[in-house]
């Protein structure tokens, strides 16, 4: 299912889309994360929150503080989040933060194993 958010005015956005991959939850995020879109992705996190997650943000442009706050409560949450990171701005946010250890990061969608 897919909720895009209205382009703002200066083409930004977001649309969050939910599949499954190997026996898990994928979340594909498209657009920029930031503090205008982060309620849309937490609202699909929210709905989602098993115990086997992958957030693919290859798609991602830009991943605000907020983007990562987000994906970081889930974890706290005893959810195993899995993120597929191609951007090197997206990964200088985990990165910068000291966050990247929490999350089971991958460079493309099929390296993304079955659940354990």
């Amino acid at each position: 299912m897919e909720i895009p958010l209205p382009r703002l005015p200066d083409g930004h956005g977001l649309s969050v889309t939910e599949s499954h991959h190997d026996g898990r939850t994928v979340l594909t995020v498209v657009g920029e994360v930031d503090a205008m879109t982060v309620a849309a992705l937490r609202a699909h996190l929210d709905r989602v929150a098993t115990s086997d997650l992958v957030v693919d943000l290859s798609r991602v442009g830009f991943l605000s503080c907020a983007g990562l706050q987000a994906l970081v409560e889930v974890r706290g949450r005893g959810v195993a989040v899995s993120v597929v990171i191609t951007e090197h701005i997206v990964w200088r946010v985990f990165e910068a933060t000291g966050l990247a250890s929490l999350f089971e990061v991958h460079a493309e969608l099929d390296s993304v194993g079955a659940p354990r």
